[in-house]
């Protein structure tokens, strides 16, 4: 009967607000139960919406035509809400939930932030969805994407935002790193960023299945809410369907809270498993991370998995000892994402192997790992059979740095010139260093004899900056090449100067091996002749001397 009323409504209010749909008070109006008006395209984006005012009076337009066609509409609707969709989607507003989908108020329970992001470790949608699941008993959960997708595009964005915005945004390009691979083989923008939505959705998905108030909801009923996952095409107007049937993946579950039916469904469930489902049981165990409950996490390993962790030398192989490395961990408030990850799956079982990376949320520090994950599907899910994780060793192949990182160590060198400390400055240096000063004839070959050097000249108050640069990197070392100008502080005067910097990654950090500062040369003969030099150096010195240090 409602529904009925609801559709006569449609035609009701449609005929009641013709002379507002077409009146230039709104480019775009928003009707009843899915009526839609533009003027025009050009309109619309020229106003992006009316006034308050206006907004207002629309409102009561709207109010008035809905009672004039059903009174006891509103009474009816102000009785109570029993939705059957929650609904979670983006902010968008290109995309209202009840104008898409052409339903009455009443018939969706609707929660929207930036990327339509399910995360357990979000108060605000945490309760939304306790609320939707055990006091409205919604039967079904929508995760709703849209392309064209604004948080996905932010989370690709070169541009520095707002820290909240790039705390938020964290977790879409957590889901984007994860997919990297597959992202890679696509050419098309288009299609690169309607896949990145659709991973982002199927995503979604897999956190709300794995949220304590979905899994205890199944533990005390037997079922829970059936999960789907849908994009909305901004430039056709249609949702699609995203992602594998979710209602293939279990719920956790124990024979003494679950019916018949359900533990002999679960028995039959096929232990196979896609790589991309692999590689999100991963984001299943952080989840259970951020719940900071040892037993939550203890409970994602299988009966007879075994743990060898980072920070132990014991190995954990049961419950009890599982939990209680979990115990001590958890305090740092660990949350990590996969950098790289190399899947193969079999029957009831599935690896992955890989490097990710973890932020301590209790200190702010990042820490890189390898990890090794052996799933087995047991009793209907699938657990860990095997975690192993290890620092990662110094690499054989070296220490890379980027060019700009480069000449970033020029000023880290120029902030210990700011201390006037020449102990400072000399720490600088590695400790095979050499420095061949401007205004010096003598090398300085080790840390007392460059200490003395700086002694003199830090009484000159000297700050540099770099005019031209030439970088060069390699596995652990590094040279940046090109002119300077020094402002002695002491005096006023600007010194302009040619350099070459090389240097090592020693003891966990890059040091100056060779520095070498000459003043600029006056004349073609005298430039022909440093040139020269130079280049017999660069043939013999700093190689020389690189290939020495890399071998000790």
């Amino acid at each position: 009967m409602f529904a009925f009323r609801g559709l006569l409504l449609v035609a009701l209010v449609a005929a009641a607000v013709q002379a507002f749909v077409s009146s230039p008070r709104s480019a775009v109006s928003v009707l009843s139960k899915g009526t839609y008006s533009a003027s025009s395209k050009s309109a619309l984006f020229a106003q992006n919406g009316p006034g308050l005012n206006e907004l207002l009076a629309q409102n009561e337009d709207w109010a008035d035509a809905v009672k004039a066609a059903d009174p006891n509409y509103f009474p009816e609707l102000s009785i109570g809400q029993a939705p059957r969709y929650l609904w979670i989607g983006g902010s968008d507003s290109r995309v209202p939930v009840e104008l898409i989908t052409k339903s009455d108020p009443g018939h969706l329970f609707v929660h929207r932030n930036i990327g339509n992001q399910a995360l357990s470790t979000d108060p605000s949608f945490q309760a939304v969805l306790q609320y939707a699941v055990d006091y409205l008993g919604v039967e079904d959960i929508i995760v709703c994407g849209h392309y064209e997708c604004g948080g996905v595009k932010a989370a690709i964005s070169d541009h520095m935002l707002g820290d909240d915005l790039e705390n938020w945004l964290v977790h879409i390009r957590d889901i984007l790193s994860v997919n990297k691979a597959t992202l890679d083989m696509i050419d098309d923008a288009d299609e690169w960023q309607r896949r990145a939505v659709e991973f982002n959705v199927e995503a979604q998905c897999l956190k709300l299945w794995a949220n304590p108030v979905l899994q205890d909801h199944a533990r005390k009923n037997g079922k829970a809410p059936r999960i789907h996952g849908l994009a909305f095409d901004i430039k056709g107007g249609k949702l699609n369907k995203v992602g594998y049937d979710m209602l293939k993946l279990p719920y956790f579950s124990s024979a003494a809270s679950v019916s018949a039916a359900s533990v002999k469904s679960m028995a039959k469930m096929p232990g196979k498993i896609s790589d991309h489902e692999a590689r999100n049981l991963f984001y299943l165990w952080n989840d259970a991370l951020a719940t900071l409950d040892a037993d939550t996490v203890a409970k994602r390993y299988a009966k007879k998995g075994v743990l060898l962790p980072t920070v132990s030398d014991t190995p954990r192989a049961d419950y009890a000892s599982i939990k209680d490395y979990f115990v001590n961990f958890l305090q740092l408030k660990p949350q990590g994402v996969i950098l790289e990850s190399y899947v193969t799956t079999g029957d009831n079982w599935c690896k992955d192997v890989g490097i990710y990376e973890f932020t301590m949320g209790a200190t702010g520090d990042k820490v890189k790992a390898r990890y090794s994950f052996v799933y087995v599907y047991e009793d209907g899910e699938w657990k860990i059979a095997h975690h192993h994780s290890s620092k990662m060793p110094e690499a054989s192949a070296g220490l890379q740095i980027s060019d700009d990182e480069v000449r970033g160590l020029f000023y880290l060198w120029n902030d210990a010139l700011a201390t006037l400390d020449p102990d400072q400055v000399a720490k600088r240096y590695a400790k095979e260093g050499v420095l061949l000063p401007t205004v010096s004839d003598t090398p300085r070959a080790d840390y007392s004899s460059i200490r003395a050097y700086f002694v003199d000249f830090l009484k000159k108050k000297p700050q540099g900056e770099i005019m031209d640069s030439y970088v060069t990197s390699g596995p652990n070392w590094c040279k940046d090449v090109g002119t300077y100008e020094f402002t002695m502080g002491a005096t006023g005067d600007k010194v302009k100067g040619r350099y070459s910097f090389v240097y090592v990654h020693e003891d966990g950090e890059w040091k100056i091996a060779h520095h070498h500062s000459s003043v600029m040369p006056e004349g073609m003969l005298a430039a022909a002749a440093k040139l020269e030099e130079l280049e017999k150096e660069s043939r013999f010195g700093p190689k020389k001397l690189v290939t020495s240090m890399l071998k000790k």
